[in-house]
């Protein structure tokens, strides 16, 4: 059975995560599990305004990583998600993430992203946002970030729980498991 462990050392409390361009963040929102401790994270009218916490030396080159948070929409219609490289062009491993007025997420844009996948959690508006994608530098400083508004306004979006997690693929004959979740292995199936 494959094994899975959050990378990020710390996963939910962003008071305490570095912030780029100004960005802020306030707590006690509603979170997806019905507590209150969801962010809402606010941008400067840069479009790289977000959280930006260091996972330098935790990423090997050639491994897969997958990349998760939950979200809601806030005022925001497009937020990006993932792994920055601050050295190497491609630079990044990341989706960009389009706010329907309803809410509801799509991918406007993605970079190294695969296995893309927008999974609704309760009737309140939360979903995992959740993508795989290949470390192809490891040669600068890495950085998770999340920035609230790529239109450059300052504008809002509700977060919680992120991850990343080495992806290991482990075949079982007939299923594939990848951080110990089943899927089959039917290309068709559950975006594998």
């Amino acid at each position: 059975k494959a094994t899975s462990m959050n990378l990020m050392p710390i996963s939910e409390n962003f008071a305490e995560v570095a912030m780029n361009a100004s960005a802020t963040v306030e707590g006690g929102y509603s979170d997806p599990f019905g507590g209150n401790n969801a962010y809402k994270l606010n941008a400067s009218s840069t479009n790289y305004s977000g959280i930006t916490p260091a996972v330098t030396g935790l990423l090997t080159a050639g491994d897969y990583y997958t990349v998760s948070a939950y979200m809601k929409a806030g005022t925001s219609t497009l937020t990006k998600i993932g792994v920055y490289d601050n050295n190497t062009n491609p630079f990044w491993i990341s989706v960009d993430v389009a706010w329907s007025a309803l809410g509801v997420p799509s991918t406007s844009a993605s970079t190294g992203a695969s296995n893309i996948n927008y999974e609704a959690i309760g009737t309140d508006g939360w979903y995992r946002v959740s993508f795989t994608g290949q470390a192809l530098a490891t040669d600068g400083n890495q950085y998770f970030q999340i920035h609230a508004d790529r239109n450059a306004t300052e504008k809002n979006v509700l977060i919680y729980g992120i991850q990343l997690e080495e992806t290991v693929y482990e075949s079982t004959g007939t299923e594939l498991i990848t951080n110990g979740d089943f899927s089959t292995s039917d290309s068709s199936a559950n975006g594998i």
